[in-house]
Parts: structure tokens; C-alpha cells; sequence
């Protein structure tokens, strides 16, 4: 019998690992992104490379990549670098050597050197794949600068992920205007399908949803459109959002699914149609359709959440949430979808266990989470591990405007000052003017200071940039108050009332304002209205009603609100020192 040549064996068995990890890229859905084909491989490599013995020293081009492979597959991308480099330096034309290179570089943050490499080898495709790495990772600039790299040999591939890059940069417009413009100067692009989808999502983003439509309906019409089926539900979603009605848009949202009936995305697009119709039983019907065709899509259940808790189900949103983190034990997303459900129990302390798994979980570094666990400590009154949860969320996304104004507010409630909490407030306001919370809580933080003018100025801003919202309504008249300028209060809160005649609120303040210039009937019906709209929803709005019955000399009433007040809050000092005046 014949010997094997050790190197023979060796080309063999490493050749039989890289079919495997081939085989298995194969193997995958059609729709897997390039990245997922690549861990694929990587998984076969990384297992099987550990197999073999490689000599300590390897000699020759394959024995040399085969090592590079090994190292980089084990995570050590030094190690693979400096391999590969004496690689380069005894075979400079071997172009797999610095491919390999490359990806060992970039693997180590050394982007430059990385696409250096894959110029030299020619290897345009390799520069892509570091872009969608680096969007995944949601290094932006990064993975721009790949792209440009790449964009003169390959000018249309190069387009979606460019698009992709700016909208993660929340440059938005820009990425429009790319699209827009690779459309008109590329009309025969086999890319055109994905380039008009994209411009419909990134339009939709913006709120321009008749533009959206007719991107979407663009892509519909193409001939043999791979994604026809996608086009099709994205337009019924922004047909609905674009104001023309459900019905029109479940057409095109059916239509998709009779295209793609073994795809989920079309029975999660018409529950959340129905869903935002307030049709939640039928919503449910549809995401758990959605959910037998991906029983593995960890957002489908997020989504029957959310819809169980608009609609106050409270416990089979528990339910499901509950469940969603034993199948989905690495996913982040259910347990802060638990921490919301507790949150609306009142039960904070379980709320915060349940949001800090959600960012134990969190390898992708979203912020959200990070707010939504510092709500939660500031509910609980631990202020300083909200504040330094709020710091993480900012080195996340030093743009986060919801991050900028918490903190802001929570700077102040925690005793470090106007300036510290105006820093944050501006900065809210600067990333995002059209907002009004950074607004509420800068003349919050005014009037805490008794600058009541300052608070004024910015509670009205509040109120023009958000006028159908009564809270900032109700606390400039509040302001007003406190400032005694009695007639701008109830100016305010007159106008209040008349927009938002059922929040009870309002009226709460508007009778005060009318005690104050001793107008007691008018006092009296702002604050029987206010009781009237929520009797069980704050104690306050009793105690207050009992001080205005008792100075409007209407003793039994005043005493049974007091009375009202210490059912609801026993320990309520107001009213106990009420009852004890009327007593006498």
C-alpha cells in the first residue's frame, strides 16, 4: 500500500474543512446576509483548524494561510497578522495570503492596512463584506470608508450599503439623496429593486409616507423583482401611515402574502396595521400566523407583547414576556419588555431586576435600554445609579436626546444644579429642537429656582412645539401660579380646559387660580370637574377640594373630600389637619 505524503494529508483534511463550512453557507436561506454565509465558514474553520496539528513553524504558501486561518478563527488576530505578514513578505503575489491579511487586520481595528491589502489582491468583494461587518457592528465611518475603497470597481453594489452607513450616521437625507440620485444615473441597474425599497424605508423614517408609496410601488412594478412580495407589504404599512385607511392597505399587504405566504413579514405587517386600529384580538390572530412560519423571530413575540399591553392585558402580556425569556434566554428585548410590564404593576424593584438582564444581555449597545433601567431607578429614588446609567447610554449614543433630557432632569432631583442640568437640556435641544420634552424640563428647572420668568419662556416653547399635549399646558399655568400672576394662569388654563376638556389637571390648577382672586363659585365647579374626570386618581385632587370647600365655607363637602382623601392615602396630613379644623 502506497504512503501518504504528510502534506497530502494535510491539503486533504483541510480541504474537507472548508467544504464543510462551504456546504453548510449553502445550506442556508436564500436571504441570509453575506455576514451569516461568513460565520458559517468561520465556525467550520474555527472547529475544524483546531483539529490539525500545524507545524509550530509552517513553511510554504498554504501551510503559511492555513495558520493565518487558524489563528484568525480562534479569535487571535496578532498572532494571524504577524503569520500572514512573512507570508506576504516570502510570497508577495500570493493574493489568498493577503486577503487573509486583510481580514486579520481588520479583525485587530487596522482598517487602513486591511483595505490596502485588498487593494493590492484586487479583492473589491472583501472591502463590501468589512462594510457589512462594520454596519453590523454599527461602525459607521468605517465602514463608509471600505465602501469608497470599493465604489470605483464596483459602483452599484457599493450604493445599498453606502445608504445604509449614512442612515445609521442619521444622515438620513443624505442617504435619500444617494439613492435618489444612483436611481436616475444607473436606470439599468439590477440593484434598482433594493436601491427603490430602501428609499421607501428611509422615506417612511422621515415621515414622508406618500413618497414612500410611490418608491414602494416603484419596486412592485419591476419585472421579476426578487423581493416583490416585501415591496408590497412595505407599501400597504405606508399606505396605512400615509392616512388612506386599513382597507387599502390590507390589499397590498394580502397581496404580499400571496406572493410570499411562507414568509412572516406579512402577517406581522397586518397585525400592526390592526393593531394601531385598536383591533387587538384580531392583531394577535395574525402575529401568532406570523410567529408558526418563525417560530425562531424573537420580534414576533415582542410584538404580541406590546399589543397585549395596549390593550391592558396585563397578565397575558406577563405571559407571554415571561416565556419569551426562556426561549429566547441571550435575547435582551423580553426582558425589558418585562421590566415595562412590572413597571405598570407598580412592582419597581422586580421592573429594575428584569431591565438590568435586558442590559446584561445587550451585546449590540443600545441605549434604550439603558434609559428605560435609569427610569426605573429614579422611580425607585436611587438616583445615583440612574445617573451613571445614564452616563453608559450616553457613551453608547452621545446623540441621545431621551438620555440627554433624563439626565438633565435627574441631575437636578439629585441636588448637582441648574448649570449641570441645563448642559444636558441644551444639548437635547440641540440634537433635536423639535422636541418638547428638553423644554418642560428646563422651566421645570427655572421654576424649582423661582426664575419663574425663565421657566415662562421655556414652557412655552414647550407648549408651541408640542400643542396638542396638555402637560406643558398645565405647567405653565402651574408657573404662573407660583409667579402670582394670577390672570396669565388663567388665560393659560382656560385655554387648556378648552383643548383638553376631559384631563382633570387642568381644572386642579384653574380652581386654585380662581381661589386666588377669590372667585369661589368658578373655584368650586374647576374642582368638582376635576374630581369628576378621575375621583380615583390622585389623592391631591380631594385635599385640594376640601381647602377650596373650606374656605368657600362649604363645611360637609369639605369634610367628606378630606374624608375621600385619607381612603386613598391614610397617612395624608392635609386632610387629617382639615378634619380637625372643621371639628373644632
Amino acid at each position: 500500500m502506497p504512503r501518504i505524503n504528510p502534506r497530502s494529508l494535510l491539503t486533504l483534511r483541510l480541504g474537507t474543512i472548508i467544504l464543510i463550512g462551504f456546504i453548510g453557507a449553502r445550506s442556508a436561506p436564500p436571504l441570509m446576509s453575506n455576514l451569516e454565509v461568513l460565520g458559517i465558514i468561520r465556525r467550520s474553520l474555527s472547529s475544524g483548524l483546531s483539529a490539525l496539528n500545524l507545524p509550530i513553524e509552517p513553511k510554504g504558501p498554504r501551510q503559511i494561510l492555513w495558520a493565518g486561518l487558524g489563528e484568525l478563527a480562534r479569535g487571535d488576530g496578532e498572532r494571524a497578522s504577524a503569520l500572514l505578514e512573512q507570508g506576504v513578505l516570502e510570497y508577495p503575489d500570493d493574493s489568498m495570503i493577503r486577503v487573509s491579511l486583510g481580514r486579520a487586520y481588520e479583525s485587530v481595528g487596522k482598517l487602513g492596512q486591511a483595505v490596502a491589502e485588498w487593494r493590492q489582491a484586487r479583492a473589491w468583494n472583501e472591502m463590501i463584506l468589512s462594510a457589512e461587518r462594520s454596519i453590523q457592528a454599527k461602525r459607521w465611518d468605517d465602514a463608509l470608508y471600505a465602501l469608497a475603497a470599493a465604489q470605483q470597481a464596483l459602483p452599484e453594489e457599493v450604493v445599498s450599503y453606502q445608504a445604509r452607513a449614512l442612515n445609521g450616521k442619521k444622515s438620513v437625507d443624505t442617504a435619500v439623496s444617494l439613492l435618489r440620485n444612483s436611481l436616475q444615473t444607473m436606470p439599468s441597474s439590477s440593484h434598482r429593486e433594493e436601491w427603490l425599497i430602501f428609499l421607501g424605508d428611509y422615506l417612511r423614517e422621515q415621515g414622508k409616507f406618500a413618497d414612500a408609496v410611490n418608491a414602494y410601488r416603484d419596486a412592485t412594478q419591476l419585472p421579476d423583482g426578487r423581493y416583490t412580495w416585501s415591496a408590497y407589504i412595505r407599501l400597504g404599512l405606508s399606505t396605512y401611515l400615509s392616512g388612506e385607511g386599513s382597507g387599502p392597505a390590507i390589499v397590498q399587504v394580502n397581496r404580499g402574502i400571496s406572493l410570499a405566504p411562507e414568509k412572516p413579514d406579512g402577517y406581522t405587517a397586518m397585525g400592526d396595521i390592526l393593531r394601531k386600529e385598536k383591533r387587538y384580538t384580531e392583531a394577535d390572530y395574525w402575529f401568532r400566523l406570523a410567529a408558526d412560519r418563525n417560530a425562531s423571530d424573537v420580534w414576533i413575540q415582542v410584538r404580541r407583547i406590546e399589543n397585549f399591553l395596549d390593550d391592558n392585558q396585563m397578565s397575558a402580556a406577563l405571559d407571554i414576556a415571561t416565556r419569551a425569556t426562556e426561549i429566547f434566554p441571550a435575547e435582551p428585548h423580553p426582558w425589558y419588555e418585562l421590566g415595562q410590564i412590572y413597571e405598570r404593576e407598580g412592582k419597581i424593584e422586580a421592573a429594575i431586576t428584569a431591565a438590568k438582564r435586558s442590559v446584561e444581555l445587550d451585546h449590540v449597545g443600545n441605549a434604550g435600554y439603558r434609559v428605560a433601567l435609569a427610569g426605573l431607578y429614579e422611580q425607585a429614588n436611587q438616583l445615583t445609579q440612574a445617573i451613571d446609567t445614564l452616563r453608559q447610554a450616553l457613551l453608547i449614543d452621545e446623540k441621545n436626546g431621551e438620555a440627554h433630557v433624563a439626565l438633565g432632569r435627574i441631575l437636578y432631583k439629585a441636588g448637582y444644579g441648574a448649570q449641570a442640568a441645563d448642559e444636558q437640556l441644551r444639548e437635547a435641544i440641540e440634537i433635536d429642537p423639535g422636541n418638547p420634552a428638553p423644554y418642560t424640563e428646563l422651566g421645570r428647572v427655572y421654576q424649582g429656582e423661582k426664575k419663574y420668568a425663565e421657566a415662562e419662556i421655556w414652557y412655552k416653547q414647550a407648549v408651541d412645539r408640542s400643542p396638542s399635549d396638555p402637560w406643558p399646558w398645565v405647567m405653565r399655568g402651574e408657573n404662573a401660579l407660583l409667579a402670582n400672576n394670577t390672570s396669565l394662569a388663567i388665560q393659560v388654563l382656560k385655554q387648556a380646559t378648552a383643548q383638553f376638556p376631559n384631563f382633570a389637571h387642568s381644572y386642579l390648577f384653574l380652581a386654585q387660580a380662581y381661589r386666588q382672586v377669590g372667585d369661589s363659585d368658578r373655584a368650586v365647579s374647576s374642582i368638582e370637574k376635576a374630581v369628576e374626570l378621575s375621583p380615583n386618581g390622585n389623592v391631591w385632587y380631594w385635599v385640594t377640594a376640601g381647602q377650596i370647600y373650606e374656605w368657600a365655607k362649604q363645611s360637609d363637602k369639605a369634610l367628606k373630600a378630606y374624608e375621600t382623601a385619607l381612603t386613598m392615602d391614610p397617612a395624608n396630613s392635609e386632610a387629617e389637619k382639615g378634619i380637625e379644623r372643621l371639628k373644632r
